[in-house]
């Protein structure tokens, strides 16, 4: 097991158990980040061979091309995620390379930039109102207490 790679460890083991237990959404997502920004920098690598410096190139990659802070940290935190398994079942003995702090995860600026105007929001609710009674209502209760459209 000390030459296994961090590929194989994903698509042999941990891929197919994350297939049972998460949402399509959330395996979906997992696969894509594997195969655009992971697999290109560790795939073929042994997970003993992993270093935080390959991390700071996943991250460094995804920020180049523009990605967003959730998405990277979400990259991060699935490199974790395959190690943890790794480790819990018996298929890699260290730990994540990132543990010693090392590599840092993306700093999110939630910041709000803009809010609609008293005029904005009214049209709006308008607009809405002449297509849809509920989607208008729903606008509304966004509105007013700054509820997501999936807290809705």
């Amino acid at each position: 097991m000390e030459a296994v790679t961090f590929g194989e460890i994903f698509k042999d083991e941990y891929f197919p158990d994350t297939k049972q237990r998460k949402t399509l959404r959330a395996w979906a997502t997992e696969d894509s980040l594997f195969k655009l920004w992971i697999e290109p920098v560790i795939g073929d690598r042994a997970l003993k061979d992993i270093a935080p410096i390959h991390l700071q190139k996943i991250r460094k990659n995804m920020e180049d091309a523009g990605r967003a802070a959730r998405s990277v940290n979400y990259a991060l935190s699935l490199v974790r995620q395959v190690f943890n398994y790794a480790r819990d079942n018996g298929l890699y003995a260290g730990e994540w390379p990132g543990s010693n702090k090392a590599v840092k995860m993306v700093k999110r600026d939630n910041r709000r930039m803009r809010f609609l105007t008293r005029q904005e929001a009214a049209a709006l609710l308008a607009a809405l109102k002449a297509k849809s009674q509920d989607v208008h209502d729903m606008t509304l209760l966004s509105l007013y207490c700054g509820l997501r459209a999936g807290e809705i």
